[in-house]
């Protein structure tokens, strides 16, 4: 029995370790949320401040609407590529 008992111990501990471990994990994983929250908010409120250079939102008019080309040559820059 008292092998059984070193067991039984043994694996109590390693479940504590293991319990301890989610624990702290849960507690990271918090942390990180609130750091992308923050980061999300932050660069919202830089998109919406014309001073901000490189910051303002992208929509397709202002990025070209159109793919410049594909895989398979063809295109806009395809076009203007000769192919």
């Amino acid at each position: 029995m008292e092998r059984r008992d070193e067991l039984d111990d043994r694996v109590q501990a390693a479940a504590e370790e293991m319990e301890e471990d989610l624990r702290e994990m849960e507690h990271h994983s918090e942390e990180v949320g609130g750091d992308i929250d923050e980061a999300r908010s932050d660069w919202e409120r830089k998109q919406d401040d014309p001073s901000v250079p490189g910051a303002e939102p992208e929509d397709e008019e202002q990025a070209g609407g159109e793919v410049a080309g594909d895989w398979e040559g063809e295109g806009p820059a395809a076009d203007e590529g000769g192919q």
